[in-house]
């Protein structure tokens, strides 16, 4: 995720709804071609619920671009951080690095109620489609937030087009009590999510109301990604077994939401 990994990064559905037609939000995953190629083509004339009903194709490329940019540092073949613990291979100076262990770092911070020195928390969200389910009324037709958490604030990035390539940067702040940031991430259940043991079939955007997109929680530790959860349906595939990805449609919600009210 650069620097807007939100945090917005996954398989593909079952579906018993018509040819074309979007699949319901925790539908079943199947993992054939034809599937995916019918699915996420983008349809030139269909009604959107982006604004026009003939949305110019030049959005959905812009829309598609930030997705992009959210994926892009795991893109690389499916790449994870390393398990909790292990080594880490080189920093970028070249110097060896020492085992990181993601959760002693969050008990860490937890026991000292702050995040600590040098650790950032990154999420951020580029949803859009509406679930059949959502009231119009009262749910924006796409969400786009980009949320980062340090020890004293919390910082707004927001996504902007230069010459057709999407850059983020800070855009605001606000005073932040890191003190149960930490917490959250351990009783969420982050580094759980990590191991990908969970079950049922695979789903995504569960406690959203979006169809479309992807949405990431990333933890970095003195400039290195070291836990890096993610979900998405665009560009490429990637979700979360059903009891993970319930689990990490809460921690996400229980994270953003706190950003979202110092900035209401």
């Amino acid at each position: 995720m650069a620097h807007a990994s939100l945090s917005f990064p996954n398989s593909v559905w079952e579906r018993t709804h018509p040819r074309n037609s979007v699949a319901p939000v925790g539908a079943r995953v199947r993992n054939d071609r034809a599937a995916t190629e019918t699915e996420f083509r983008p349809q030139r004339h269909s009604q959107t619920k982006f604004g026009n009903e003939r949305e110019p194709m030049k959005s959905l490329r812009h829309f598609i671009t930030i997705v992009c940019v959210l994926v892009a540092p795991l893109a690389k073949g499916d790449e994870k951080p390393g398990p909790v613990g292990a080594d880490q291979g080189s920093s970028k100076d070249g110097k060896k690095r020492e085992p990181i262990d993601v959760r002693t770092l969050l008990e860490k911070g937890r026991d000292s109620g702050s995040l600590p020195e040098g650790m950032v928390i990154r999420i951020g969200a580029c949803l859009g489609e509406l679930d059949k389910t959502a009231s119009e009324d009262r749910v924006p037709a796409e969400l786009r937030e980009s949320w980062e958490f340090t020890s004293g604030q919390v910082r707004r990035v927001k996504s902007e087009d230069i010459t057709d390539k999407s850059t983020a940067h800070p855009d605001d702040s606000r005073p932040f009590e890191s003190k149960g940031i930490c917490k959250d991430i351990l009783e969420g259940k982050a580094i759980e999510i990590q191991a990908g043991k969970g079950e049922g079939p695979e789903v995504g955007f569960i406690g959203s109301d979006y169809h479309r997109g992807g949405r990431s929680i990333e933890v970095v530790w003195n400039g290195e990604t070291i836990l890096h959860l993610y979900e998405t349906n665009g560009p490429f595939l990637k979700f979360y077994r059903e009891t993970d990805a319930r689990v990490f449609g809460a921690l996400y919600e229980r994270l953003a939401s706190q950003a979202r009210v110092l900035f209401k």
